[in-house]
C-alpha cells in the first residue's frame, strides 16, 4: 500500500528518545501496530519503520532509518510493506526506547527479506 501527505508536527516524544518520526493523515483503515516499509523523500527512497498507533488509526508515524532532515510541511509517500506487530505499550520510556530498537532491527531484517 502506497500513501502520500504532507509532513505534520507531532508530539515529539520519539524524537526524545531518538527517533523522530515524519507523521501524516491517512485516510485508509490499516491495524494499529509496528510495519516494515520504505518512504520517498524527494524522489530519494529510504527504509523506514511504521507506526499506526490504536489512539488516532489515521495517523501514520514513519521513522525514516538513517536519515536526518527537517521534513515538517513537505510531502512524502510511504510504501508500507509488511505489518511486524501489533501495538504494545510500553510501560516507560526506556521500555519503548528499547521496543523501537527492536522494531527498526525487524525493519531492516524484512526488507533484506523482500529484497532476496
Amino acid at each position: 500500500m502506497i500513501v502520500k501527505g504532507k509532513v505534520l508536527k507531532g508530539e515529539q516524544k520519539a524524537t526524545k528518545l531518538g527517533f523522530p518520526t515524519a507523521n501524516i493523515e491517512i485516510n485508509v483503515d490499516l491495524e494499529p501496530g509496528i510495519y516494515a516499509g520504505k518512504a520517498v523523500v524527494e524522489g530519494v527512497t529510504h527504509n523506514a519503520s511504521i507506526y499506526i498507533p490504536s489512539k488516532n488509526p489515521h495517523l501514520l508515524e514513519a521513522h525514516i532509518l538513517d536519515f536526518d532532515c527537517d521534513l515538517y510541511e513537505k510531502e512524502i509517500e510511504v510504501h508500507i510493506l509488511n505489518r511486524l506487530r501489533k501495538e504494545v505499550r510500553a510501560t516507560d520510556d526506556q521500555k519503548l526506547r528499547e521496543m523501537i530498537l527492536n522494531d527498526v532491527e525487524m525493519t531492516r531484517l524484512s526488507i533484506g527479506n523482500l529484497s532476496k
